[in-house]
């Protein structure tokens, strides 16, 4: 069996994810700070020294960061997402996202700080280096650990084997947990996840003959609210008695629009079975007894 030991050290724990960063310490049930994987830059007309307005007016760029980006949504800004299906793809744009998580803390939280990091699965070993030198150099980290959120999840519910399915904005995982360790040999990845969800809805809303009376007010926030207050996935208790009992509270659940449209339909979730059948077919025949029950699900 897996034995180790904890550290009494306030840990300061940074959870990595294509749609956010949450930031926060160990032993809290809940990150001190979200901050949205977003940087956009925003090009703007800037008044001249003289203050001449329109004709004597230049453009200026600004570079929005998290919370920031989100709000400039609305206007004409290139976006630009650092985190893209769970892998870091632009280094200088995590690295600011990065510090901005960070200010959420006070300085003294952060001096001499131990950091625990999440990493995505099959994370390259060039990345996984990367980030520790940003963390030694750039922000002084005393101490530091890159772990996957798979045995994390499974180590929250006091278990160091079993099967983590894991399903966040883009990449739906299955990862077999055995004492401790991930079998990347046995992990399965998809990229059909909330985010896929919110770029289908965003294509069926396009398609809708009044699209274009409330494309000014779209905004992928929108989108995602719509997602959240009408796409349901119940687990099989609460299923069965959603098909016992009267439905129709959930039959008529809508959404208004900011133009005041309703929309009034439902959405259904597609299944992560085969990714599940196929870790556990992947798994040893020593292992496999202890991966059929479910330990941990995120």
């Amino acid at each position: 069996m897996l034995e180790c030991t904890v550290d009494e050290v306030e840990t300061v724990v940074l959870d990595n994810g294509s749609h956010s960063l949450k930031i926060g310490f160990s032993g809290e049930d809940l990150p001190r700070s979200i901050v949205p994987s977003l940087r956009v830059t925003v090009t703007r007309q800037a008044e001249s020294d003289d203050g001449q307005g329109e004709d004597g007016s230049s453009l200026a760029t600004e570079v929005l960061l998290g919370n920031d980006a989100r709000k400039a949504f609305a206007e004409d800004a290139e976006l630009n997402y650092p985190i893209h299906n769970g892998m870091i793809v632009d280094k200088d744009a995590t690295e600011d996202l990065w510090e901005v998580a960070l200010r959420k803390l006070t300085p003294s939280e952060t001096d001499d700080m131990v950091c625990l990091l999440t990493c995505p699965p099959l994370a390259s070993s060039a990345i996984k280096e990367w980030i520790f030198e940003v963390f030694f150099e750039r922000f002084r980290c005393k101490r530091m650990a890159l772990l996957q959120p798979g045995p994390l999840s499974l180590f929250s519910s006091g278990r160091s084997r079993g099967l983590v399915v894991e399903i966040g904005h883009s990449i739906t995982s299955a990862v077999p947990v055995f004492e401790g360790f991930p079998l990347a040999y046995a992990t399965f990845r998809s990229f059909r996840a909330g985010g896929a969800v919110t770029s289908s809805l965003s294509q069926l809303l396009a398609e809708t003959s009044w699209f274009n009376t409330y494309m000014h007010l779209h905004s992928p926030a929108v989108t995602e609210e719509i997602k959240h207050k009408l796409c349901l996935v119940a687990i099989p208790d609460e299923r069965s008695h959603l098909l016992r009992e009267d439905t129709s509270e959930f039959e008529d659940r809508a959404f208004q629009l900011p133009d005041g449209t309703v929309i009034e339909h439902r959405l259904y979730n597609h299944s992560v079975f085969r990714q599940v059948q196929d870790s556990i077919t992947f798994y040893n025949m020593e292992t496999q007894s202890d991966s059929t029950t479910p330990k941990a699900a995120t």
